[in-house]
Parts: structure tokens; sequence; C-alpha cells
């Protein structure tokens, strides 16, 4: 920590093995964070400043809680995400308020991502426009159109649009059967 002039200060966190990080509380406004790729799990359950987002781009699990989520969206306002270039898993804190606007800037700025966790009863009561790009028809693709078609509460529109096979008419078919299925799931 370095003392500045009226008596404020300056925390500057260095931590080339760190492995696991969590913060609860990040009122410290003129700091800095430096980690290495050892960093695998970042927890972060409280405002989210551009430092904090810089010092943990190397981590593969982050959990961010309702109120990350909505600095978050400050964030984005106010500058660029760095990318999170390891990142698989990304958990949104269960039983909280989560700002689903920063959800596709987070998951844009995450090139690699595996696994998002969240609660769904927050979103299906909630959700009224799923946009799915790049739709193949895959099983695990149908299953979650399925269960959201089934799930989504105010659901008013599921737009799906298809990957673009030019000159493959079986695929197309494929997609033709598909989307035949999905119309036949009951809402």
């Amino acid at each position: 920590m370095h003392f500045l002039e009226d008596h404020k200060h300056k925390t500057e966190i260095d931590t080339p093995c760190l492995e696991y990080f969590q913060i609860k509380d990040t009122s410290l406004c003129d700091s800095s964070m430096s980690v290495s790729s050892a960093l695998f799990e970042a927890h972060i359950y409280d405002n989210c400043l551009p430092w904090l987002l810089n010092g943990i781009s190397q981590v593969e699990l982050l959990v961010l809680s309702g109120d990350t989520m909505s600095s978050v969206n400050a964030v984005v306002c106010d500058s660029t995400l760095p990318t999170f270039h390891y990142l698989t898993k990304l958990v949104l804190y269960v039983g909280e308020f989560i700002n689903w606007e920063s959800l596709p800037d987070l998951l844009e700025s995450s090139p690699n991502p595996k696994i998002l966790v969240f609660p769904a009863k927050c979103l299906l009561s909630s959700l009224k426009t799923i946009e799915i790009n790049n739709f193949v028809g895959m099983s695990g693709e149908k299953y979650i159109v399925e269960y959201l078609l089934e799930s989504a509460e105010v659901l008013e529109e599921m737009i799906i649009r298809g990957c673009k096979f030019f000159g493959r008419p079986r695929t197309q078919k494929k997609l033709e059967a598909v989307r035949n299925e999905i119309l036949d799931v009951p809402r």
C-alpha cells in the first residue's frame, strides 16, 4: 500500500502465483492488480472496477454477483472489457438480481467459454426474446431450445438462425427436420 497526499492511498496487488482470488469489497478506488496465468478461480461479490477486471483476465473460472454484473455494465459503457482468453466457466451468483445487459459483452470478451451457470428462475420469469445464431441442430442445441420454449414464462419471440451450408442439400434437409421438431414443442 502506498500513501499519497491527503491521507489517500493506492493499493497494488502483485501475486504471481495466486490460484484463487475472492473479493467482497472493491472500494479501493486507486488500485492496480497483477496476476499471472496461474490464477484459476476468481469470485467477485461487489462493484467491479476496470483495474480488477484487467487483473483477473487470465482466470479460468469466474464467479460474479448481481452487483458485480451491474458494475460490469458501467465498465462497458466507460471503457472496453479485457479479453478473458482462458475463461471456460462463468457463474452468475444464484439468488441475486442479475443485470443481463452486460452478459453479451462479457461473453464476447471470452472466446473460449464452455460452461455458463446462472439462476434460471430469474431468467425464465423475465425472458421475452431469445436469439440463437449459427444453430446446427446438435442434440445439446435442440435440448436447450426445447427447455427454453417450455420453461420461459413470458417468452414472446425466439429467433433461430442456422449456419449457412451453401451447396449442401443434405445439411439443409437435416436443419429443416430439426426446425419441424422445434415447432412441435408445446408452449
